[in-house]
């Protein structure tokens, strides 16, 4: 009879002799077909248990676990504080959960931001966003006042909302971190700083945006990989003490600088600038895969 299996790998992974043996047989089984989970995207599937999450579909969850492993293979897994994948058929309390650490910083829902499967979500110009719960001021590791980046994948463009109905968050008096996700000639795009970088044609349709701080004095715009703009005069002022949030302005006023635009992903960590062309390849790899 032929036998497939290679049970010197059992053996080798399994202490057949200890009573106290905790070996978990899924991990063994994955070691035989030479697969299993990155332990960091495991780490998000268990949170998404724990919590009675709807997990995404098992053919997601595998194009999910290359999304990690080529951002990590990319260098960007590590320079991350959060990272959020909105675009998901996982159910929306899942696309809630921060990848980088799935007990911290989860997202909170306000006012029933709409979710659409594997495009994510999308505010309401009025009143509905998402509060990262994510403080850069108390929460940061790698996000720091002259070493900043933040993108998001705009997976439905804005049509309603304020001039600057944006992504991102700031307060009175202290340096914006934000990003535009309004077209052409409607929003600009700050990072730790009261000056940023307008909006152009070459990023106001879906895709990848990422905004770059690699010094105390320069933002760099990137959108699907490629180099937007920069300010050279964009001296950085404090990081932000209040919490990230989506689709609206977290400035202590309400009523005012929201948008309806649609996000896929949101990340904030270091400056992503040598990084940035395999962390568009991954994302846009991912997206093109659902």
């Amino acid at each position: 009879m032929s036998n497939n299996i290679n049970w010197g790998k059992i053996y080798e992974s399994t202490a057949w002799g200890n009573t106290d043996n905790n070996i978990s047989w899924g991990s063994a089984y994955a070691d035989l077909a030479g697969g299993g989970f990155d332990t960091d995207y495991q780490a998000v599937l268990d949170r998404s248990t724990a919590l009675g999450y709807t997990a995404p579909s098992a053919a997601q969850q595998t194009l999910q676990n290359t999304l990690v492993t080529d951002l990590k293979t990319a260098g960007v897994w590590d320079k991350l504080d959060v990272f959020y994948v909105f675009a998901t058929d996982g159910d929306s309390d899942y696309a809630t959960l921060n990848w980088k650490a799935p007990s911290s910083h989860q997202v909170t829902k306000v006012n029933s931001p709409t979710f659409t499967t594997d495009i994510g979500f999308r505010g309401n110009a009025s009143s509905s966003y998402l509060d990262t719960n994510y403080a850069p001021s108390t929460d940061a590791v790698n996000y720091q006042l002259n070493n900043a980046s933040m993108f998001m994948y705009r997976s439905e463009l804005a049509t309603a909302g304020q001039v600057q109905a944006y992504e991102g968050t700031f307060k009175s008096g202290e340096g914006y971190a934000m990003i535009s996700g309004r077209p052409f000639g409607y929003g600009e795009n700050y990072l730790n700083s009261t000056a940023g970088l307008a909006n152009s044609g070459a990023n106001e349709g879906v895709g990848l945006q990422l905004v770059n701080r690699p010094n105390s004095n320069t933002i760099n715009l990137y959108f699907n990989g490629s180099f937007v703009s920069q300010n050279t005069s964009a001296t950085s002022t404090s990081v932000p003490s209040v919490s990230v949030w989506n689709f609206a302005a977290n400035n202590g006023a309400s009523g005012i600088f929201f948008s309806n635009v649609g996000h896929g992903m949101w990340g904030m960590g270091a400056d992503l600038t040598s990084e940035q062309a395999d962390l568009n390849t991954a994302i846009q790899n991912y997206i093109s895969a659902l």
